[in-house]
């Protein structure tokens, strides 16, 4: 797969989504963001549904002070997949894990990429940082 050839959503539905009762785009994506890592820090497996735009997520989620997922990013996903809009690649991070946790793949790492021209490609999320803290709850829990 080359990272270039992803298929985003389309900016214009993605601004549909927002909706125009989000006049404060700041507002609404400060909120989305808390209420984001406040879910995945309940289950930090609930990480894997975002798949591929979970790098772009967990760009925005550094850049606005929510450390606690590490510091790894991929910067060649999350270029790829910007629309240069923070509030709407929020948007297309919810949109792509709500189609996941509707089809119950809320926890699967196995993913099936869009790509440009009507092509699929499998991609396997591992964002070793998450990962880490997912072993470290578990062996907490055990005790």
């Amino acid at each position: 797969m080359k990272i270039n050839e992803i298929e985003k959503p389309p900016k214009q539905a993605l601004e549909g989504l927002l909706g125009v009762e989000h006049k404060d785009k700041k507002k609404w994506l400060d909120k989305f963001l808390k209420n984001t890592a406040k879910v995945i820090n309940a289950d930090k497996k609930t990480y894997r549904s975002y798949g591929h735009f979970w790098w772009l997520l967990k760009s925005l989620l550094i850049k606005h002070g929510y450390q606690e997922f590490g510091g790894f990013e991929q910067d060649e996903f999350r270029n790829a997949l910007s629309n240069d809009d923070e509030s709407l690649d929020a948007v297309a991070c919810w949109l792509y894990q709500y189609e996941k946790v509707e089809s119950a793949m809320t926890y699967s790492s196995e993913h099936e990429v869009s790509l440009i021209g009507g092509k699929t490609c499998a991609y396997t999320l591992v964002d070793e940082d998450v990962e880490r803290l997912i072993v470290v709850e578990m062996n907490q829990n055990k005790k």
